[in-house]
């Protein structure tokens, strides 16, 4: 794109924004985690104002087309209650739509980080399916509660083209959060976005197209998808990809190298949804939508790999790489080829993956964890797990000492090459005292 971007005139999304808490009922998928016991506290907002259009696919610098059209949406959030265990760091989620409705996917990710990290957690219903849609959207699944809301200017607008502007109105509310009140006594110091999947894309059409006309946002994580980025935006961004990313979501064509502002890892085994995400919202969703979500597949669905820890440290790196300027680390990409026209990881003799981040239940395997499924519903989607045979397992770990050993070697190196955080390789090494693997 054109060196004009650098020149680019910064335009804060429009101030007027009007904030008013809900009252009636409780929200969509408010948390079942007691968030009292950590310090937290979860509410939820409502956000009317005027948005504008912005061109995300032009080939011209940056610009808005037009404004103001109305709209109205929510926010959900969770914080600190008390200022003295905020880190000054607000996360913003662009609110996952895929399902049908409002999902809060790195939120499910890294809930056990942002609490223990005092982080504030913010998440945004900025697309019309998240409000709109049938069944499960906001306004069907309580229409007493969420009736007012609306992303399609009067239904004059259908296609989100209002969802950037609202994003961006979110983020300034957060960074004036004392005029809005929406973080309490908190006094933010950094806003950083994140999102997952489809909202990985829009969250990089932001990056490309919004963020150098409105610069309300600190960093990105992109996590899960994402176009490429354009390298003179000069915002700082950690893409994050599950193996599954590559095919699935097409992230093997859309690879950049690695410079002053971005940072590209992926993860060996993982999947685009794991074990661990549907373990943790098995019961809110149950809840929230009722029907199950459909899990026949033609291979064992679900990768164990524990991408969230990746995800976890990719937070912490970026918060610092925007404070202290001080750099994530390069990862190695997963090693991929071409095979009967789409891409495919290349394996070792077990099946796994080769290259890319190999968190120690990768690097010392006691299944094949892979992001590749197929089948109905979301399977491609969920990856896989198969066991090794006990006899396997006998001739790669003939004793419990073995495999222990060799997982804590696996624990330093991710910990000391940057891609785990002590608290999470603590976690995980408590976990490998407990394995039953290599006793007789």
């Amino acid at each position: 794109m054109a060196a004009s971007h650098l020149s680019a005139q910064v335009v804060q999304p429009v101030p007027s924004v009007s904030v008013t808490k809900s009252e009636v009922g409780r929200a969509f998928f408010s948390s079942d985690v007691d968030l009292g016991l950590h310090g937290f506290m979860e509410e939820e907002f409502f956000l009317q104002g005027r948005a504008r259009l912005y061109d995300l696919d032009g080939s011209a610098p940056p610009r808005i087309l037009d404004g103001s059209h109305p709209y109205k949406t929510r926010i959900i959030v969770r914080r600190p209650t008390r200022p003295e265990g905020f880190n000054g760091v607000v996360l913003v989620e662009w609110l996952n739509v895929t399902a049908g409705f409002d999902l809060d996917i790195d939120w499910v990710q890294t809930h056990e980080h942002i609490l223990r990290s005092g982080y504030a957690w913010v998440g945004v219903s900025a697309q019309r399916v998240g409000v709109h849609g049938p069944g499960v959207g906001l306004c069907a699944w309580n229409p007493e509660r969420y009736g007012s809301l609306d992303l399609t200017a009067d239904s004059t607008l259908l296609s989100d083209e209002l969802a950037a502007d609202v994003f961006a109105q979110a983020a300034a509310v957060l960074r004036n959060s004392r005029r809005a009140e929406v973080l309490g006594p908190l006094e933010p110091e950094m806003v950083l976005a994140i999102g997952h999947s489809r909202s990985a894309n829009r969250l990089s059409a932001y990056y490309n197209r919004v963020q150098p006309i409105t610069r309300v946002v600190d960093g990105f994580i992109i996590h899960g998808g994402g176009a490429r980025l354009d390298g003179e935006v000069g915002s700082k961004v950690m893409k994050v990809n599950a193996e599954t990313d590559l095919w699935a979501m097409a992230q093997a064509a859309q690879r950049q190298p690695d410079s002053e502002q971005l940072r590209t890892w992926e993860v060996a085994g993982s999947s685009h949804v794991d074990q661990y995400f549907l373990d943790t919202l098995e019961e809110l969703w149950d809840r929230d939508v009722g029907a199950p979500l459909p899990l026949d597949c033609e291979q064992p669905p679900m990768s164990r790999i524990p991408f969230r820890y990746v995800l976890n440290a990719a937070i912490e790196h970026l918060r610092t790489w925007v404070d202290e300027g001080i750099s994530p680390p390069s990862a190695p990409p997963i090693q991929t080829k071409m095979s009967e026209g789409e891409v495919r990881a290349i394996r070792d003799d077990h099946g796994n993956a080769l290259g890319g981040i190999q968190l120690p239940d990768h690097a010392v395997p006691i299944a094949l964890n892979s992001g590749r499924n197929a089948g109905g519903g979301f399977c491609t989607l969920f990856g896989s797990h198969e066991s090794f045979s006990p006899t396997t397992l006998r001739r790669l770990y003939p004793t419990r000492e073995a495999y222990v050993e060799a997982f804590a070697k696996a624990v330093k190196k991710s910990l000391d090459g940057g891609f785990i955080l002590q608290s999470d390789a603590d976690i995980m090494l408590r976990e490998v005292a407990s394995a039953s693997v290599g006793r007789r």
